[in-house]
């Protein structure tokens, strides 16, 4: 059953609020009782609410995974300068390597932890 139907249903009570750091600080308060958004947005919110957050002994566990999507760089099938198939070459060796040396994780872990 999906949320809408949930709500309309009587079986759950949604709040919208704007941005992560209103719905994590309701969290921390007890005022929601669940929170879905995107994990690293979640992660980044309450990095940066962390010292708020420790006041309140609030830790912020994650549940379930409800979707997941995937980042693509596109290049335009229209716009061919000469460059652009070495560019498109170059771009890719450079994120494969960052990948294989663990430098995205690093990234990530820098960003989120």
């Amino acid at each position: 059953m999906g949320w809408l139907n949930a709500s309309n249903a009587g079986l759950v009570q949604l709040e919208q609020v704007k941005g992560n750091d209103g719905n994590i600080k309701k969290l921390a308060l007890k005022r929601v009782d669940c929170y879905a958004s995107d994990r690293a947005a979640a992660l980044y919110s309450a990095k940066q609410l962390r010292p708020y957050l420790d006041t309140l002994g609030f830790k912020m566990r994650e549940a379930v995974e409800l979707s997941g999507e995937n980042t693509c760089i596109a290049y335009s099938m229209y716009n061919n300068p000469p460059y652009k198939a070495d560019f498109v070459k170059k771009m890719n060796a450079a994120i494969n390597e960052i990948k294989q040396s663990g430098e995205v994780e690093k990234i990530e872990d820098g960003y989120l932890r």
